[in-house]
């Protein structure tokens, strides 16, 4: 299973998968861009899982 970044969302207290990528740096672009739209850093996290859809909704269930 390979490594995975997804760059998570938080609006109106809840969290969501908005953008991934098996490259960490790409990710990281799309952070910043969301910050450049007036995304608070607070409400954008990179998280790290499995590249299967059932591994990200788990790390995002457990955030919420």
């Amino acid at each position: 299973m390979a490594t995975y970044y997804t760059l998570a969302v938080r609006e109106d207290g809840v969290w969501a998968p908005q953008f991934g990528d098996y490259d960490r740096d790409t990710v990281e672009d799309e952070k910043l861009d969301y910050q450049d739209h007036g995304y608070s850093a607070r409400d954008l996290k990179i998280i790290r899982t499995g590249d299967n859809q059932a591994d990200i909704d788990a790390r995002i269930a457990a955030m919420n």
